[in-house]
């Protein structure tokens, strides 16, 4: 490029090239600063949907804020340049560290732990990287990681490739950008890429392992001849297993890197943080390299999903249980000495889903003898010596989030939060004192505090940070969930300087991390332990699709997006969607022909949007800090201005907004009660007067419309497994539907089982570490 500058930034000198353009060194005459400016090259100038998807990928990696990601400042065009701005790292990139010398041990699993933390950052905010390899992870001069060029690989052209064993600037990204091409770069693609499928963030995992894999081995886990023998080798080959080419290596992370590198999506790690929770679980103790651990487990423990499990993971307790049982009947498992394990697995009845697998679906009595789960909108029950699973009367359309009382009485409030902080969980662990957890509304639920507190008052100790739904069990335990895992301490309920190392009691605990914290498990005084397998994000990424009355689909053309709730325009070109993140969720705008995305509101939840009926505004629900919808905002479609508030909940109501007539002076609201349950009022309110008109009434069951429809007509079947209470919408001519739904299916992550655990808690005794 023969320029000195682009926009408000002074070029100094070209720092490198690739498949995506040259690279930049610059200065930001604005904010005095060095950048690193990638210029898109000029071949792709003229192509209106390279430029398009150049702003989107643009855009949806400034919308990351991680440590461990490169940050991206801004984007532009100058004279026909398209550019992207991005901080200056000074340092090395992974594959020079790599040809150093082989990594230690601590060392590897210190930088695979931020290099998965990133990828998990990024696939809850809907974007695969899909050329993760060393030499797009860049190490700090302080030594660490960061993540370059997410999204970009979708940009480079399919270009032609050498030897497998190119450096990397002689190692291309392989792309192309209609189904069938492969995407990404050999040696680290999945064998879905080479094969031309459809992708997700697994793709990364299985790339992550290969990185792994090579810091520790010095040489790549595949890498032929020639480029088409190693894309040959990673669909039908195993790699050599690592404590073959480097002694003392941990048994349990050659079961993290089989997991990682699965040939089958479903068998590898559905999500990063559970690759976390493993990673950090190996670092606690690098040293232990054997196949038995103490207990007197085999060494050989049983298998999950077809990968064998390590001895360390069985001696977690609740993986000992092989894959899904799901009959209603007992069977004992013997493990180690003591008292046997024992496991009940229940499937749901036949048609019956989880609700609200955000909040708490799944919970035991005290005495451990009755079970409850939360199921098509309704409270089930199910005493552990029967074997059926019935259904609580009074409780249709309206039974979510259950928990056993021990007691009756008024409501009563036992503590008040700080200003800013959101708490969930409580326990009472005696007459005095109160188990709970705690965030600040900006934080993730995974970087929350488990707090102990007098309910006589006084301050509040910090237990455990980095922790959510804390139990303490028999006197001597604390269990806690991180991730889709849940972990074990000993603590005898004194204070912090009494609580021991973690030990890990079970993986794939299905949790609602993202927003609320829930993870869903529970245990009974007596130790019975009730948990819902299958840890599917609900913030994980959903396609949208298009559907003709016939059910003949086709996929719009934007990326899986991790989305609740979504409304179509009423030109039908464009749809806005409730888009989670990690601490709440957010408005954005896609058009539908392009895929282009827009962010319409940032720092708070936000749900349930709405089309006016000029497609100029759009109406939406804000979450409040208690966690009920509340307020609502409005803000222009086209993302100018600043969102405007047009109803402040007050009085223990909070509103939702449903539909907008045509004039656009009413809204239809759902209004609901805060402070008790009952089904939720209708009302008109006029925007300009600020006045109410109640429609219905349902606590008093008072109606004042009637609405008369004809008997229903089935059109077609929908996956609507995680979706919002708005899932779909329809065009004005009655013709087309939109709607989202998970890539694949959930049958590879089912959330259709119970799973109960009797006789684990003595265990604990064996498993769990003293201080």
């Amino acid at each position: 490029m023969d320029r000195s500058r682009l926009g408000p930034y002074e070029i100094r000198h070209k720092l490198g090239e690739g498949g995506m353009g040259e690279v930049y060194l610059a200065d930001d005459t604005r904010l005095g600063r060095q950048v690193a400016i990638k210029v898109l090259p000029a071949e792709f100038a003229t192509d209106p949907e390279r430029l398009a998807r150049f702003e989107q990928e643009a855009r949806a990696a400034a919308a990351l804020n991680h440590p461990h990601i490169a940050a991206i400042h801004d984007f532009g065009v100058d004279d026909g340049v398209h550019y992207m701005v991005q901080e200056y790292l000074r340092g090395r990139d992974l594959s020079e560290e790599i040809a150093a010398g082989r990594m230690s041990l601590e060392r590897a699993l210190e930088l695979g732990v931020e290099i998965a933390e990133a990828l998990g950052a990024a696939h809850a905010a809907g974007i695969v990287h899909r050329d993760l390899k060393p030499a797009n992870i860049f190490i700090t001069e302080q030594g660490h990681a960061k993540i370059l060029d997410f999204g970009l690989a979708k940009l480079t052209d399919l270009k032609p490739i050498g030897s497998a064993d190119d450096s990397k600037t002689q190692s291309p990204t392989v792309l192309g950008t209609v189904a069938g091409q492969v995407m990404g770069t050999a040696g680290y693609m999945a064998p879905e890429q080479i094969e031309g499928g459809d992708i997700d963030g697994r793709a990364d995992i299985f790339a992550f392992g290969c990185v792994l894999y090579e810091m520790l081995a010095g040489r790549r886990p595949f890498a032929g001849r020639s480029i088409m023998q190693t894309l040959d080798l990673i669909v039908h080959e195993d790699p050599a297993p690592l404590g073959e080419v480097r002694k003392g290596t941990p048994a349990r992370l050659q079961w993290v890197f089989d997991k990682c590198l699965a040939k089958d999506p479903k068998r590898r790690y559905q999500d990063a943080e559970d690759l976390v929770v493993d990673l950090r679980w190996i670092a606690a103790a690098p040293e232990e390299t054997s196949h038995a651990p103490s207990g007197g487990i085999a060494a050989q423990g049983p298998s999950r999903a077809g990968i064998p499990l390590p001895a360390a993971a069985v001696a977690g307790l609740v993986l000992v249980f092989a894959a899904a049982w799901l009959g209603s009947g007992w069977r004992e498992v013997t493990v180690g000495t003591g008292n046997p394990l024992m496991q009940l697995g229940f499937a749901l009845p036949p048609d019956v889903s989880f609700s609200s697998i955000g909040r708490r679906a799944v919970t035991i009595n005290r005495q451990g003898t009755v079970i409850a789960f939360s199921a098509d909108d309704q409270i089930w029950t199910r005493q552990l010596a029967d074997t059926v699973s019935v259904p609580l009367r009074g409780t249709e359309d309206s039974g979510r989030a259950a928990v056993f009382s021990p007691d009756g009485g008024d409501p009563e409030q036992l503590l008040a939060m700080p200003e800013g902080y959101i708490a969930d969980g409580p326990q009472l662990l005696d007459d005095n004192r109160l188990l709970y957890t705690r965030r600040q509304q900006r934080q993730v639920w995974d970087d929350a505090e488990i707090i102990v507190q007098s309910l006589a008052g006084g301050e509040a100790q910090v237990l455990l940070s980095g922790g959510r739904a804390g139990h303490w069990i028999g006197q001597q335990f604390l269990l806690y969930a991180r991730g889709g895992g849940v972990f074990a301490r000993r603590w005898d309920g004194t204070d912090s300087a009494a609580l021991g190392p973690a030990a890990p009691v079970a993986t794939g605990v299905q949790s609602g991390r993202e927003i609320t914290g829930t993870a869903q498990f529970d245990v009974s005084d007596s130790g019975v332990l009730v948990y819902m397998p299958g840890d599917v994000s609900v913030a994980r990424g959903r396609q949208i699709l298009w559907s003709d009355r016939n059910g003949a689909k086709q996929v719009a053309p934007i990326e899986p997006i991790p989305i609740q709730e979504l409304a179509l325009s009423m030109d039908g070109t464009r749809v806005a969607v409730a888009k989670n993140n990690n601490t709440g969720a957010e408005i954005w705008i896609y058009d539908l022909e392009s895929g282009a995305g827009t962010r319409l509101t940032a720092g708070g939840i936000h749900g349930r949007p709405l089309w006016s009926a000029d497609d100029r505004w759009i109406y939406y629900a804000e979450v409040t800090i208690e966690g009920a919808f509340g307020d609502v905002s409005r803000v222009r479609a086209d993302g100018s201005g600043t969102p405007e508030r047009v109803l402040t909940a007050i009085g223990g109501f909070s509103y939702r907004p449903e539909a907008l007539t045509a004039d656009g002076r009413t809204l239809v609201l759902d209004r609901v009660r805060t402070d008790a349950y009952y089904a939720p009022d209708v009302l008109l309110y006029d925007i300009e007067s600020a006045e109410f008109r109640v429609v219905a009434d349902a606590e008093v069951g008072e109606y004042h419309a009637r609405l008369e429809v004809g008997p229903p007509q089935e059109m077609f079947t929908v996956d609507i497994s995680l979706g919002g209470s708005r899932g779909f919408s329809v065009t004005a001519d009655g013709q087309r539907f939109l709607y989202s739904e998970l890539p694949g299916s959930l049958a590879t992550n089912p959330l259709e089982e119970v799973r109960v655990v009797v006789g684990w808690l003595n265990q604990l005794q064996a498993r769990v570490p003293q201080r």
